[in-house]
């Protein structure tokens, strides 16, 4: 390990781009993070949630129902499932922060132990000082070229932090799929179909699981019901990135700038952050999710299967459908969605499946 190491943990819609190299293809100098924005299909501007009513459950369906053009309406998938916001965050533990701005919320998880939540949507998040010289990027793949199956946990399988565990959009679209444009994060300014961009110009990038998960998922097409083939096993909820800082480094910071032109920053502007006392890592937490999932990070309820699942088992991961929307595809090609199973989770780590 460096002599200093900053940890960022991603979660949420937050698409790693490029991917990692594939047959033989070089590895990227830099490296970003996209998070979608929630757009209706219809219209293509940004969704906003309906405000629950108190009424029957009848008349609430009946009333959220999706019209064209209705501004109100969030994305809609291909199972015409309705996705909640989704917020660009930094969540951090105040003990980390020199001098903060007033934070959007504050979580405490202990005596003593408060953390700090900021929203940053419409910016880019740049990080000073740039990485120990010589440092690129280096997507963390099984040394001994182990395959992928089910899960992780065996001898002739790929380990647990292998950033190929990623769900990869390569793997589900029968023809290639570029991304947009107005979506390309090395552009200086992007489209409204981007919420967010964390510029990443050096570390190590690795697969996380936060919970325990023995089930392996499928992919399944709304569109034609097809599940996507030679495609089954579990998929890691975070990502890692560590970057490398020399020993003299005493405080990072994370500049959020303008993401389009005429949309100016909110607060925060910039966050400073410095390393806990005798300790060699940073660990800051960003991503792309709900208020409410933003809150239980680093809590057990978190992992909690019947809180995740509900009493009722979701069918599938209607939020992934995001991920799409960066991706340059014809409007009647189907978004695969992850097939939900019954899950066992806890908060020990991602551990290795027992029986078959």
């Amino acid at each position: 390990m460096a002599d200093k190491t900053l940890r960022i943990i991603f979660n949420g819609i937050s698409t790693l781009w490029p991917g990692p190299p594939r047959n033989g293809d070089e590895t990227p100098k830099k490296a970003f993070v996209l998070m979608a924005a929630n757009l209706q299909k219809a219209t293509g501007k940004r969704g906003k949630e309906i405000a629950p009513q108190k009424t029957s459950e009848k008349r609430v369906k009946q009333s959220n129902a999706p019209k064209a053009g209705d501004e109100r309406v969030n994305q809609i998938n291909d199972w015409g499932t309705s996705i909640p916001d989704h917020f660009p965050f930094v969540r951090v533990a105040r003990s980390l922060l020199i001098d903060p701005p007033l934070p959007a919320e504050t979580v405490i998880l202990g005596e003593g132990d408060e953390h700090f939540i900021y929203f940053f949507p419409d910016a880019r998040v740049v990080i000073h000082p740039t990485p120990k010289p010589g440092t690129g990027i280096d997507y963390f793949i099984d040394p001994k070229r182990r395959p992928l199956a089910d899960r992780p946990g065996s001898d002739n399988v790929a380990p647990p932090d292998d950033i190929r565990w990623l769900a990869d959009i390569r793997d589900l679209l029968s023809e290639p799929a570029l991304i947009k444009k107005t979506a390309n994060p090395a552009e200086p300014y992007l489209g409204k179909e981007v919420a967010a961009v964390v510029n990443l110009d050096g570390g190590e990038l690795k697969a996380n699981f936060p919970c325990a998960s023995v089930a392996p998922k499928t992919f399944k097409d709304g569109k034609t019901g097809k599940t996507v083939p030679g495609l089954r096993r579990v998929l890691a909820d975070e990502f890692i990135i560590d970057i490398p800082y020399s020993e003299d480094t005493d405080w990072i910071t994370l500049e959020f700038l303008p993401l389009r032109k005429g949309t100016p920053i909110k607060e925060p502007k910039k966050l400073l952050l410095s390393w806990p006392k005798r300790e060699k890592v940073l660990v800051v937490r960003m991503g792309n999710d709900t208020k409410d999932e933003v809150r239980r990070l680093d809590t057990p309820e978190r992992c909690d299967p019947v809180r995740r699942t509900g009493p009722v088992l979701k069918p599938r991961d209607d939020d992934f459908d995001l991920h799409y929307n960066v991706l340059k595809i014809p409007a009647d090609t189907g978004r695969p969605l992850p097939q939900n199973d019954i899950q066992q989770c806890d908060f020990n780590g991602c551990k290795p499946a027992t029986g078959g």
